[in-house]
């Protein structure tokens, strides 16, 4: 993931998994910016051992920390 400009330790813990239906998955739970996400791929392209969930995982991960922005819509 470092190749995709990910920091690795931003990456708080996921789950692999494959199914019939849902494909090659990745479940992940994500820090940005100080900020949780959790982040879900499902039905990457490719074999289990291929790595591409892991791939689309590192794609909206960066995505996330390019893209996304904090507003305080409401003030408690």
């Amino acid at each position: 993931m470092i190749e995709e400009g990910i920091d690795p330790n931003n990456l708080l813990g996921g789950k692999t998994g494959f199914t019939e239906n849902a494909g090659l998955c990745y479940a992940g739970y994500y820090l940005s910016d100080g900020h949780e996400f959790l982040i879900i791929v499902l039905n990457s392209e490719g074999k289990y051992k291929e790595g591409h969930n892991i791939r689309d995982l590192a794609h909206l991960a960066k995505f996330v920390d390019d893209n996304y922005n904090y507003y305080t819509v409401v003030n408690k």
